[in-house]
């Protein structure tokens, strides 16, 4: 079983899609998916925190260029792109100002995940999440002070009120992360039961996989449904972005790091690809409730805009899974 489970794992991922999507239109499925989602990645990233040493990831240092190219891929190459796209794009510009906020924010949960099952440094990807969280902190609300000041939205939704009214949310989508995190750190401190806890994991990675990706389309896929006609401007630009991202620290990659390793040219390039909808989802929720008091077009439509994105990107993450798994299943072995 575990074996078929790896050898066909992307398969598997693509029917956990579709099967989420066709079961997001069945009566109370969507209500009943949508408090799992959660709960199901926190333990899909407690197996992957299980599978990673921490305490030789927090000590390990990276190659030359790996955090320098990290920080050049998300926060100048990526608002690079997103300022392109968004000045071609007929929207609302609440819809402008969400695809922004999502993505100008780098992943920090299961971009690990997909970076490890693609072949890439997922250790290093993981040691360097405090790294990236506190950088976009930073450099997310910067970015979004300029992009609107060159004129991408004429208006924006963040007042005082409203981020009080999505920073809870997003400090409670954030313990998805922390605590899985710290409970894998506490498990491998023990030699009695890291080993174990390591087997168990390993064996249920892809079945976790499958139990996210399926409650995530069941969850938000009839709301994407529902309003395809407003939101239809965005999928090519989420579409665009993670195909110009992708290829673009790929090849920027072997000029950044010293040497260029392939695993870790792997991690940037999930990197620069993967956002941070789930942690900026809860903001964006509260952002969208005072907008749509204040009778702000489109502001009805920001949640699902970053669901939009997610959906988008975990057909683009299970697509670059697979290319990069055939590449080296392709490569010659070693003489």
């Amino acid at each position: 079983m575990a074996n078929f489970l790896e050898n066909h794992q992307v398969a598997l991922y693509l029917l956990a899609l579709v099967a989420g999507g066709a079961a997001s239109f069945m009566q109370s499925a969507a209500v009943l998916a949508e408090p799992l989602v959660s709960p199901a990645l926190a333990a899909l990233l407690l197996a992957t925190f299980l599978c990673i040493p921490l305490r030789q990831a927090a000590t390990e240092k990276p190659p030359r260029g790996f955090v320098s190219g990290l920080l050049v891929l998300n926060f100048l190459l990526v608002p690079a792109v997103l300022a392109l796209l968004l000045a071609v794009t007929p929207a609302p510009d609440a819809l402008l100002f969400t695809a922004a906020l999502v993505l100008l924010a780098p992943c920090i949960d299961y971009v690990v995940v997909f970076c490890g099952l693609a072949g890439g440094s997922s250790r290093r990807l993981l040691a360097a999440t405090p790294l990236l969280l506190g950088a976009q902190l930073l450099a997310v609300p910067l970015w979004l002070f300029l992009l609107g000041h060159v004129g991408l939205w004429s208006a924006t939704p963040v007042t005082p009120a409203a981020l009080r009214a999505g920073a809870t949310p997003a400090v409670l989508a954030l313990a998805v992360v922390l605590v899985p995190l710290l409970l894998a750190w506490v498990l491998q401190g023990f030699q009695t039961t890291s080993h174990r806890a390591q087997e168990y994991a390993e064996a249920g990675m892809v079945p976790l996989m499958l139990v996210v990706l399926f409650l995530t389309a069941a969850a938000h896929t009839h709301s994407l449904a529902g309003e395809w006609a407003s939101l239809a401007p965005l999928i090519p630009v989420y579409a665009v972005f993670a195909l110009l991202t992708g290829v673009l620290a790929w090849w920027g990659s072997r000029h950044l790091l010293r040497p260029a390793a392939h695993p870790d040219r792997l991690a940037l390039t999930f990197s620069a690809v993967t956002r941070n909808a789930l942690i900026v989802l809860p903001l964006v929720l509260g952002l969208s409730a005072l907008a749509q008091s204040a009778g702000t077009p489109g502001a009805t439509l920001m949640p699902i805009a970053v669901v939009t994105q997610t959906l988008v990107e975990l057909l683009v993450m299970t697509g670059m899974v697979t290319l990069f798994r055939a590449r080296k299943n392709r490569a010659p072995a070693p003489k």
